[in-house]
Protein backbone atom coordinates (compact mmCIF):
# COMPACT_ATOMS: atom_id res chain seq x y z
CA UNK A 1 0.00 0.00 0.00
CA UNK A 2 1.24 3.45 -1.18
CA UNK A 3 1.57 6.40 1.53
CA UNK A 4 -1.36 8.16 -0.85
CA UNK A 5 -3.59 5.04 -0.26
CA UNK A 6 -2.86 4.89 2.91
CA UNK A 7 -3.71 8.92 3.89
CA UNK A 8 -7.29 8.12 1.93
CA UNK A 9 -7.63 5.02 4.96
CA UNK A 10 -6.73 7.33 7.98
CA UNK A 11 -7.81 10.33 8.85
CA UNK A 12 -4.84 13.25 9.09
CA UNK A 13 -2.34 13.14 11.92
CA UNK A 14 -4.27 14.59 15.04
CA UNK A 15 -1.21 16.64 15.94
CA UNK A 16 -2.84 19.22 18.21
CA UNK A 17 -4.25 16.14 19.84
CA UNK A 18 -1.39 14.86 20.34
CA UNK A 19 0.15 17.81 20.98
CA UNK A 20 -2.53 19.26 24.18
CA UNK A 21 -1.90 14.96 25.56
CA UNK A 22 2.19 16.09 25.95
CA UNK A 23 1.57 19.34 27.68
CA UNK A 24 -0.98 18.17 29.64
CA UNK A 25 1.07 15.31 30.97
CA UNK A 26 4.26 17.40 31.14
CA UNK A 27 2.49 20.37 33.35
CA UNK A 28 1.88 18.02 35.70
CA UNK A 29 5.16 16.83 35.58
CA UNK A 30 6.40 20.54 35.55
CA UNK A 31 4.67 21.07 39.00
CA UNK A 32 5.81 17.48 40.33
CA UNK A 33 9.23 17.32 39.97
CA UNK A 34 10.42 21.31 41.17
CA UNK A 35 7.51 21.51 43.74
CA UNK A 36 6.52 18.02 45.27
CA UNK A 37 9.44 18.54 47.47
CA UNK A 38 8.21 21.19 49.05
CA UNK A 39 4.84 19.95 49.10
CA UNK A 40 5.92 17.02 51.10
CA UNK A 41 8.30 19.08 53.42
CA UNK A 42 4.73 21.23 53.69
CA UNK A 43 3.41 17.87 55.34
CA UNK A 44 6.79 18.35 57.89
CA UNK A 45 8.37 15.24 56.56
CA UNK A 46 12.49 15.01 57.16
CA UNK A 47 14.81 14.63 53.95
CA UNK A 48 15.53 11.02 54.79
CA UNK A 49 10.87 10.44 54.09
CA UNK A 50 11.02 12.74 51.30
CA UNK A 51 13.66 10.53 50.05
CA UNK A 52 11.82 7.35 50.10
CA UNK A 53 8.67 8.51 48.99
CA UNK A 54 9.95 10.46 46.01
CA UNK A 55 11.35 7.27 45.22
CA UNK A 56 8.49 5.51 45.82
CA UNK A 57 6.42 6.38 42.78
CA UNK A 58 9.46 5.63 40.81
CA UNK A 59 9.79 1.79 41.95
CA UNK A 60 5.97 1.69 41.12
CA UNK A 61 6.49 3.14 37.48
CA UNK A 62 9.29 0.53 36.91
CA UNK A 63 6.59 -2.43 38.01
CA UNK A 64 3.39 -0.95 36.08
CA UNK A 65 5.10 0.61 32.86
CA UNK A 66 5.73 -2.76 31.16
CA UNK A 67 2.80 -4.62 32.72
CA UNK A 68 0.65 -1.91 30.96
CA UNK A 69 2.33 -1.17 27.80
CA UNK A 70 2.55 -4.83 26.98
CA UNK A 71 -1.45 -4.54 27.72
CA UNK A 72 -1.53 -1.99 25.09
CA UNK A 73 0.59 -3.90 22.40
CA UNK A 74 -1.67 -6.80 22.63
CA UNK A 75 -4.90 -5.18 22.62
CA UNK A 76 -3.74 -2.18 19.80
CA UNK A 77 -5.12 0.35 21.37
CA UNK A 78 -3.03 2.80 23.52
CA UNK A 79 -5.05 5.72 23.94
CA UNK A 80 -7.31 4.06 25.85
CA UNK A 81 -5.34 2.35 28.59
CA UNK A 82 -3.71 6.10 28.50
CA UNK A 83 -7.30 7.10 29.61
CA UNK A 84 -7.92 5.01 32.27
CA UNK A 85 -4.35 5.55 34.05
CA UNK A 86 -5.38 9.40 33.93
CA UNK A 87 -8.84 8.19 35.79
CA UNK A 88 -7.08 6.76 38.55
CA UNK A 89 -4.10 9.31 38.87
CA UNK A 90 -7.10 11.91 39.06
CA UNK A 91 -9.02 10.10 41.99
CA UNK A 92 -6.00 9.18 43.79
CA UNK A 93 -4.49 12.90 43.82
CA UNK A 94 -7.94 13.48 45.55
CA UNK A 95 -7.00 11.25 48.40
CA UNK A 96 -3.60 12.43 48.86
CA UNK A 97 -5.28 16.50 48.93
CA UNK A 98 -6.16 14.58 52.49
CA UNK A 99 -3.59 12.94 53.71
CA UNK A 100 -0.90 13.58 56.38
CA UNK A 101 1.87 11.47 57.94
CA UNK A 102 4.58 9.65 56.26
CA UNK A 103 2.73 6.16 55.63
CA UNK A 104 -0.44 7.78 54.92
CA UNK A 105 1.35 9.96 51.65
CA UNK A 106 3.53 6.61 50.80
CA UNK A 107 0.87 4.62 50.30
CA UNK A 108 -1.05 7.26 47.95
CA UNK A 109 2.00 8.36 46.35
CA UNK A 110 2.87 4.81 45.56
CA UNK A 111 -0.47 4.23 43.75
CA UNK A 112 -0.47 7.31 42.07
CA UNK A 113 3.18 5.87 40.59
CA UNK A 114 1.25 3.01 39.30
CA UNK A 115 -1.34 5.37 37.64
CA UNK A 116 1.22 8.04 36.17
CA UNK A 117 3.99 5.30 35.64
CA UNK A 118 3.31 4.77 31.97
CA UNK A 119 2.14 8.36 30.73
CA UNK A 120 5.36 8.96 29.04
CA UNK A 121 6.08 5.79 27.64
CA UNK A 122 1.91 5.57 26.44
CA UNK A 123 2.03 9.05 25.08
CA UNK A 124 5.29 8.63 23.08
CA UNK A 125 4.09 5.52 22.14
CA UNK A 126 0.77 6.49 20.43
CA UNK A 127 2.38 9.40 19.25
CA UNK A 128 4.94 6.99 17.34
CA UNK A 129 2.38 5.07 16.14
CA UNK A 130 0.46 7.64 14.39
CA UNK A 131 3.78 9.55 12.87
CA UNK A 132 4.03 5.81 11.46
CA UNK A 133 0.84 5.04 10.22
CA UNK A 134 0.14 8.52 8.70
CA UNK A 135 3.83 9.63 7.24
CA UNK A 136 6.73 9.33 5.08
CA UNK A 137 10.06 8.02 7.52
CA UNK A 138 11.71 11.07 6.32
CA UNK A 139 9.54 13.35 8.31
CA UNK A 140 9.49 11.24 11.76
CA UNK A 141 12.10 13.06 14.17
CA UNK A 142 10.88 16.42 12.62
CA UNK A 143 7.05 16.03 13.41
CA UNK A 144 8.07 14.39 16.59
CA UNK A 145 9.98 17.48 18.01
CA UNK A 146 6.87 19.47 16.51
CA UNK A 147 4.64 17.89 18.59
CA UNK A 148 7.11 16.86 21.46
CA UNK A 149 8.16 20.58 22.20
CA UNK A 150 4.75 21.18 23.18
CA UNK A 151 5.12 19.29 26.15
CA UNK A 152 8.05 21.03 27.26
CA UNK A 153 6.29 24.32 26.84
CA UNK A 154 3.36 22.43 29.22
CA UNK A 155 6.37 21.81 31.90
CA UNK A 156 7.74 25.98 31.54
CA UNK A 157 4.22 27.15 32.16
CA UNK A 158 3.70 24.54 35.45
CA UNK A 159 7.03 25.94 36.62
CA UNK A 160 5.92 29.73 36.23
CA UNK A 161 2.21 29.11 37.11
CA UNK A 162 3.35 27.12 40.54
CA UNK A 163 6.08 29.79 41.21
CA UNK A 164 3.19 31.96 41.01
CA UNK A 165 1.31 29.74 42.85
CA UNK A 166 3.88 29.73 46.07
CA UNK A 167 3.98 33.11 46.08
CA UNK A 168 0.04 33.38 46.75
CA UNK A 169 -0.91 30.24 48.70
CA UNK A 170 0.98 27.69 51.35
CA UNK A 171 2.78 25.57 49.82
CA UNK A 172 0.19 22.73 50.80
CA UNK A 173 -2.38 23.56 48.75
CA UNK A 174 0.58 22.48 45.43
CA UNK A 175 -1.30 19.62 45.53
CA UNK A 176 -4.44 20.76 44.16
CA UNK A 177 -3.12 22.63 40.92
CA UNK A 178 -1.30 19.10 40.63
CA UNK A 179 -5.10 17.37 40.38
CA UNK A 180 -6.10 20.08 37.79
CA UNK A 181 -3.71 18.55 35.50
CA UNK A 182 -4.27 15.30 35.82
CA UNK A 183 -7.48 16.23 34.47
CA UNK A 184 -6.51 18.41 31.78
CA UNK A 185 -4.28 15.00 30.99
CA UNK A 186 -7.79 12.40 31.48
CA UNK A 187 -9.38 14.97 29.18
CA UNK A 188 -6.77 15.20 26.45
CA UNK A 189 -6.13 11.15 26.56
CA UNK A 190 -10.28 10.69 25.69
CA UNK A 191 -10.05 13.08 22.96
CA UNK A 192 -8.01 9.98 21.14
CA UNK A 193 -9.63 7.25 21.95
CA UNK A 194 -11.47 7.24 18.81
CA UNK A 195 -8.57 8.08 16.65
CA UNK A 196 -7.52 4.86 14.79
CA UNK A 197 -4.25 3.41 15.60
CA UNK A 198 -4.73 0.09 13.11
CA UNK A 199 -1.56 -0.34 11.23
CA UNK A 200 -2.12 -0.28 7.20
CA UNK A 201 1.11 -2.01 6.29
CA UNK A 202 4.65 -1.99 6.76
CA UNK A 203 5.25 0.89 4.57
CA UNK A 204 5.77 3.66 6.73
CA UNK A 205 8.20 1.15 9.00
CA UNK A 206 12.07 3.17 9.07
CA UNK A 207 13.92 0.87 6.53
CA UNK A 208 16.73 0.05 9.45
CA UNK A 209 14.47 -2.13 11.64
CA UNK A 210 16.39 -5.04 12.63
CA UNK A 211 14.38 -7.18 14.37
CA UNK A 212 17.37 -7.42 17.26
CA UNK A 213 16.61 -7.31 20.98
CA UNK A 214 19.86 -6.98 22.22
CA UNK A 215 21.00 -3.62 21.02
CA UNK A 216 17.87 -2.20 22.00
CA UNK A 217 18.11 -3.82 25.70
CA UNK A 218 22.11 -2.36 25.97
CA UNK A 219 20.65 1.06 25.05
CA UNK A 220 17.99 0.81 27.32
CA UNK A 221 19.96 -0.06 30.31
CA UNK A 222 22.55 3.22 29.33
CA UNK A 223 19.95 5.25 28.75
CA UNK A 224 18.51 4.75 31.81
CA UNK A 225 21.57 5.76 33.71
CA UNK A 226 21.99 9.11 31.69
CA UNK A 227 18.41 10.25 32.87
CA UNK A 228 18.64 8.84 36.03
CA UNK A 229 21.75 11.27 36.77
CA UNK A 230 18.78 14.30 37.09
CA UNK A 231 17.45 12.35 40.48
CA UNK A 232 19.44 14.54 42.40
CA UNK A 233 18.44 17.97 40.64
CA UNK A 234 14.83 16.41 40.30
CA UNK A 235 14.07 15.64 44.07
CA UNK A 236 16.52 18.12 45.79
CA UNK A 237 17.28 21.13 43.82
CA UNK A 238 14.54 23.09 44.53
CA UNK A 239 14.93 22.18 47.68
CA UNK A 240 18.20 23.75 48.04
CA UNK A 241 17.74 26.87 45.97
CA UNK A 242 14.73 27.58 48.78
CA UNK A 243 16.60 26.69 51.71
CA UNK A 244 19.71 29.42 50.73
CA UNK A 245 16.92 31.93 50.24
CA UNK A 246 15.92 31.93 46.22
CA UNK A 247 12.01 32.89 45.95
CA UNK A 248 9.45 30.40 44.38
CA UNK A 249 9.28 32.62 41.27
CA UNK A 250 13.02 32.58 41.07
CA UNK A 251 13.10 28.55 41.26
CA UNK A 252 10.38 28.53 38.86
CA UNK A 253 11.91 30.36 36.48
CA UNK A 254 15.45 28.60 36.55
CA UNK A 255 13.43 25.34 35.97
CA UNK A 256 11.66 27.24 32.86
CA UNK A 257 14.64 28.15 31.69
CA UNK A 258 16.16 25.03 31.09
CA UNK A 259 12.65 23.72 29.67
CA UNK A 260 12.80 26.71 27.14
CA UNK A 261 16.45 25.16 25.87
CA UNK A 262 14.75 21.72 25.76
CA UNK A 263 11.83 23.74 23.35
CA UNK A 264 14.29 24.94 20.81
CA UNK A 265 16.31 21.25 20.81
CA UNK A 266 12.96 19.91 19.98
CA UNK A 267 11.85 22.75 18.01
CA UNK A 268 14.97 21.74 15.42
CA UNK A 269 15.43 18.03 16.51
CA UNK A 270 15.53 17.12 12.82
CA UNK A 271 18.66 18.98 11.31
CA UNK A 272 20.07 18.57 14.48
CA UNK A 273 20.27 14.81 14.14
CA UNK A 274 20.85 14.40 11.22
CA UNK A 275 24.33 16.81 11.38
CA UNK A 276 25.27 15.26 14.59
CA UNK A 277 24.82 11.27 13.06
CA UNK A 278 21.63 9.41 14.44
CA UNK A 279 20.48 8.02 17.55
CA UNK A 280 23.59 6.67 19.15
CA UNK A 281 25.43 10.16 18.78
CA UNK A 282 22.52 12.01 20.38
CA UNK A 283 22.84 9.85 23.54
CA UNK A 284 26.37 10.02 23.76
CA UNK A 285 26.11 13.79 23.23
CA UNK A 286 23.20 13.75 26.61
CA UNK A 287 25.61 11.57 28.42
CA UNK A 288 28.84 13.72 27.78
CA UNK A 289 27.09 16.93 28.76
CA UNK A 290 25.82 15.38 31.70
CA UNK A 291 29.29 14.89 33.30
CA UNK A 292 29.98 18.38 32.65
CA UNK A 293 26.67 19.55 34.46
CA UNK A 294 26.65 17.79 37.18
CA UNK A 295 30.36 18.41 38.04
CA UNK A 296 29.86 21.66 38.04
CA UNK A 297 26.50 21.78 40.18
CA UNK A 298 28.77 20.20 42.83
CA UNK A 299 30.54 23.63 43.84
CA UNK A 300 27.09 25.17 44.15
CA UNK A 301 27.71 27.87 41.31
CA UNK A 302 26.20 31.14 41.60
CA UNK A 303 23.25 32.27 40.28
CA UNK A 304 25.20 33.20 36.85
CA UNK A 305 26.49 29.90 36.14
CA UNK A 306 23.14 27.97 37.08
CA UNK A 307 21.35 29.82 34.37
CA UNK A 308 23.89 28.90 31.70
CA UNK A 309 23.85 25.48 33.38
CA UNK A 310 19.99 25.11 33.20
CA UNK A 311 20.40 25.49 29.27
CA UNK A 312 22.29 22.30 28.72
CA UNK A 313 18.81 20.57 30.23
CA UNK A 314 18.07 21.13 25.91
CA UNK A 315 21.25 18.45 26.10
CA UNK A 316 21.25 16.01 29.30
CA UNK A 317 17.77 15.44 28.97
CA UNK A 318 16.29 16.68 25.23
CA UNK A 319 19.03 14.70 22.99
CA UNK A 320 19.37 12.10 25.37
CA UNK A 321 15.41 11.78 25.31
CA UNK A 322 15.28 11.79 21.29
CA UNK A 323 17.82 9.71 20.49
CA UNK A 324 16.29 6.96 22.60
CA UNK A 325 12.81 7.21 20.79
CA UNK A 326 14.83 7.56 17.53
CA UNK A 327 16.54 3.94 18.50
CA UNK A 328 13.23 2.27 19.34
CA UNK A 329 11.45 3.23 16.35
CA UNK A 330 14.75 2.49 14.04
CA UNK A 331 15.32 -0.65 15.81
CA UNK A 332 12.87 -2.28 18.01
CA UNK A 333 11.31 -5.56 16.46
CA UNK A 334 8.11 -4.76 14.60
CA UNK A 335 5.14 -5.28 17.23
CA UNK A 336 7.27 -4.77 19.99
CA UNK A 337 7.38 -0.72 20.10
CA UNK A 338 5.46 -0.13 23.23
CA UNK A 339 6.55 -2.60 24.92
CA UNK A 340 10.22 -1.21 24.31
CA UNK A 341 8.92 2.47 25.71
CA UNK A 342 7.55 0.67 28.66
CA UNK A 343 10.47 -1.29 29.35
CA UNK A 344 13.15 1.88 28.78
CA UNK A 345 10.18 3.99 31.07
CA UNK A 346 10.65 0.76 33.93
CA UNK A 347 14.45 0.54 33.48
CA UNK A 348 14.63 4.69 33.98
CA UNK A 349 12.26 4.25 36.77
CA UNK A 350 14.26 1.58 38.72
CA UNK A 351 17.60 3.64 38.02
CA UNK A 352 15.95 7.11 38.80
CA UNK A 353 13.95 5.28 42.61
CA UNK A 354 17.56 4.13 43.07
CA UNK A 355 19.54 7.33 42.99
CA UNK A 356 16.91 9.42 44.25
CA UNK A 357 16.76 7.36 47.59
CA UNK A 358 20.84 7.40 47.70
CA UNK A 359 20.26 11.11 47.20
CA UNK A 360 17.83 11.72 49.79
CA UNK A 361 20.40 9.92 52.00
CA UNK A 362 23.49 11.80 50.98
CA UNK A 363 22.10 14.71 50.70
CA UNK A 364 21.78 15.79 54.25
CA UNK A 365 25.65 15.09 55.51
CA UNK A 366 26.95 16.21 51.89
CA UNK A 367 25.14 18.93 50.30
CA UNK A 368 25.27 19.68 46.65
CA UNK A 369 28.43 17.38 46.70
CA UNK A 370 26.50 14.72 45.61
CA UNK A 371 26.18 16.04 42.58
CA UNK A 372 29.84 13.97 41.66
CA UNK A 373 27.30 10.88 42.05
CA UNK A 374 25.65 11.81 39.25
CA UNK A 375 28.58 12.99 36.94
CA UNK A 376 30.11 9.14 37.27
CA UNK A 377 26.50 7.39 36.86
CA UNK A 378 26.59 9.49 33.15
CA UNK A 379 29.78 8.34 32.92
CA UNK A 380 28.98 4.87 33.24
CA UNK A 381 26.06 5.28 30.78
CA UNK A 382 28.01 6.67 28.29
CA UNK A 383 30.14 3.57 28.21
CA UNK A 384 26.97 1.67 27.85
CA UNK A 385 25.55 3.23 25.32
CA UNK A 386 28.92 2.67 23.13
CA UNK A 387 28.12 -0.38 23.70
CA UNK A 388 24.90 -0.49 22.38
CA UNK A 389 26.16 1.60 19.16
CA UNK A 390 28.87 -1.64 18.35
CA UNK A 391 26.05 -4.09 18.96
CA UNK A 392 23.51 -2.24 16.32
CA UNK A 393 26.15 -2.24 13.88
CA UNK A 394 27.27 -6.09 14.33
CA UNK A 395 23.71 -6.86 13.47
Amino acid sequence: MSLVVASEVLSPLPNRRLALLSAAIFFESGIYLPFFSIWLNARALDPGEIGIILAAPLIAKMLASPAITTIADRVGAIAPVLWGATIVFVFVTVALGFAHGFWPILVLVVVMGLAKGPFVALSDAVTWRHLRLRLDPALHEHRYGRIRLWGSVGFIAANLVAGQFLGLFDAGALIWLILAAGVVASLSAFSLVRVPERDVGAVNEPAVRSGAIGPIAVLIAGTAMIQATHAMYYSFGSLHWAEIGYSGEMIGALWAGSVVAEVLFFLYARPIAVRIGGPFALISLGAAMAIGRWAAMSFDPGIAVLVLLQFTHAITFGATHLGAMMAIAYYAPAGMEVRAQGWLSATSAAMMAGFTTLSGLLYGAQGEATYWLMAALAAIGLIVVARARRMALAG
